[in-house]
């Protein structure tokens, strides 16, 4: 059963697959907008979704843009508790910006990787 808050739906992540790709609960793959994974972070990006995202409830934001060319869902991933996924990778240097996608978080997300 999913849950409705005014957080809007929640979800729980059963795979991390890549930094920037993840499988909810009802099957859904959801591709994490301007995030791109950083080889040399190993799987540490991984490591880090699977251990924050464990047990924990999520809910999405969107963009304008909802899918990708391979119709994953395109998102912002934020935990119940309002940390916001996504940035928290880059300001620990577990993942890259993805400039190829136009997003309303890509400058703000180009000063945090640049900090």
């Amino acid at each position: 059963m999913t849950e409705w808050t005014d957080a809007g739906k929640y979800y729980r992540v059963t795979e991390v697959v890549r930094p920037e790709l993840v499988v909810l609960n009802d099957g859904l793959r959801a591709r994490l907008l301007g995030i791109k994974e950083r080889p040399e972070a190993g799987g540490a990006a991984v490591a880090f979704l699977r251990e924050a995202t464990r047990g924990q409830k999520v809910f999405l934001r969107f963009d304008s843009i909802k899918h990708d060319a391979d119709n994953n869902l395109l998102c912002y991933l934020y935990l119940s508790n309002k940390t916001f996924l996504n940035a928290h990778l880059l300001k620990n240097g577990l993942a890259d910006v993805d400039t190829a996608v136009a997003f309303k978080y890509k400058d703000k997300f180009l000063s945090i990787k640049a900090a």
